[in-house]
């Protein structure tokens, strides 16, 4: 078997295996699965009349859904506190296994975790009355665009719970650190209320960016092109800046504290 082969191979098992313990803990997948539910009710039925937003519930849903991928990325950093906790990421560098497998293991399993997440949220808006606008092309250019940000979040998260000097403080950098991009951003509000030295901040961060194509590409007129490079742009650079910092994390072994 070829180098890639084997790197595949291995990629696949840890995955499976990520997937059988996800499924040990089912607090977490609901979580995931249940944070974009509560999001959209509440926001949409008790926040949005009092807004008085034209077309709310078209505004929020690409929010809550950029927001769902984003939260669920963030818990592969409970995968790997949970394999320091118990010394398996120790005993899987031991092997004679591609370093690549044990990340893609995680990363790869993490992918349920955003599904689950993004389903609930687009199933959430359709008993609510949300449709989509756009043709099936550009319907599906969007939920490529929401995995493929929830992948780059997740090596964030990767690098997050690996650079941690404890399998404590992984699990919790893991869980929080999307809130701040989430909550200044445009999600789930628009930004023209906001003061105007937080009002850049709000517009240009990863979250923003990736809720406004979305919404261009569901609920816009002509294909939103800039937006959607936008988007691109911070995806490949949040991957770019994070996959081979995971690498040489993971290749350098435990830090100095690193226990439970």
């Amino acid at each position: 078997m070829s180098e890639l082969g084997a790197m595949l191979a291995g990629s696949a098992v840890l995955a499976r295996r990520n997937l059988r313990r996800a499924w040990r803990l089912p607090g977490l997948l609901l979580l995931a699965a249940g944070q974009p539910v509560a999001v959209a009710l509440f926001l949409g039925y008790v926040i949005g009349p009092v807004l008085a937003v034209t077309g709310y519930r078209d505004f929020l849903l690409p929010g809550v859904s950029t927001q769902a991928v984003a939260f669920a990325g963030g818990l592969v950093a409970v995968g790997l506190a949970a394999d320091r906790r118990r010394g398996a990421l120790d005993r899987l560098r031991a092997l004679p296994i591609s370093r690549w497998s044990v990340l893609f293991g995680h990363v790869g399993a993490n992918l349920g975790a955003q599904l689950a997440a993004l389903a609930t949220a687009v199933a959430t808006g359709l008993v609510t009355g949300w449709r989509i606008d756009a043709g099936p092309g550009r319907a599906l250019a969007g939920f490529a665009l929401l995995l493929a940000f929830g992948q780059a979040v997740a090596w964030v998260s990767v690098v997050l719970g690996l650079a941690a000097r404890t399998a404590q403080g992984a699990r919790r950098l893991g869980l929080v650190w999307t809130y701040p991009f989430v909550l200044v951003s445009c999600a789930f509000l628009p930004t023209g209320e906001l003061p105007g030295w937080l009002r850049p901040i709000a517009e240009w961060n990863p979250v923003s960016v990736v809720a406004t194509a979305l919404r261009e590409l569901w609920h816009g007129g002509a294909f939103p092109a800039r937006e959607l490079a936008l988007a691109l742009v911070w995806i490949v650079g949040l991957l770019v800046a994070a996959v081979p910092t995971a690498y040489r994390l993971l290749a350098r072994g435990p830090r100095p504290g690193a226990g439970a």
